[in-house]
């Protein structure tokens, strides 16, 4: 058995009702932060409310979490932020965005091939520090989730940080994300 896909795990969006779909408003929409390093200094992202209009039309109204996804991307409140500032992990960028409210109001949040299943390559692992590989992308696919180590997991549980849960690599397969009932995540 590979150890690391024991020690990793792939960060996931919560499955309810009150979560958060974010998306780019007209001002980040064409920006291709996505796929390219975002130059430091550069205009802060804003995202908002996916469901926004379908929320009003319904009086519904989602809670702002101390982690919010966008797609495979993870927005942390500064209490986070400052953490994996002083943390060893090098590796991940942490870029201004901004979320707008359903209200329009600011609330600054630091940014930073189909596959069903993922294996982790322990000859390519083992050649990258561990501080260096705490959390990291995978390239190459077109899903790009999001790995973390168990330090990094440990962290988010430790402090019952919500917006976002954890699924071990090993047990992981594509569609699982959108299935509560398998009991394999961490959620916090």
């Amino acid at each position: 058995m590979n150890i690391y896909n024991e020690q990793y795990y792939i960060t996931i969006r919560p499955i309810n009702d009150n979560q958060l779909y974010l998306k780019p408003d007209k001002k980040t929409e064409h920006r291709d932060y996505d796929f390219r390093k975002l130059q430091p200094g550069g205009a802060p992202l804003f995202l908002e409310n996916g469901t926004k209009e379908k929320d009003k039309r319904l009086g519904k109204q989602r809670h702002l979490t101390d982690v919010l996804m966008e797609g495979s991307n993870l927005l942390v409140n500064d209490n986070i932020r400052n953490h994996l500032v002083l943390s060893s992990i090098k590796v991940m960028q942490l870029y201004p965005a901004i979320y707008i409210d359903d209200d329009d109001e600011d609330d600054d949040i630091d940014y930073d091939a189909e596959v069903t299943q993922y294996y982790l390559d322990d000859k390519v692992l083992d050649e990258i520090p561990e501080h260096q590989r705490l959390m990291f992308k995978m390239g190459g696919a077109t899903k790009a989730y999001i790995f973390a180590h168990q330090v990094v997991v440990d962290f988010f549980t430790s402090r019952k940080i919500s917006g976002v849960r954890f699924m071990k690599v090993s047990t992981f397969k594509e569609g699982d994300q959108f299935r509560p009932w398998i009991k394999k995540y961490t959620y916090i």
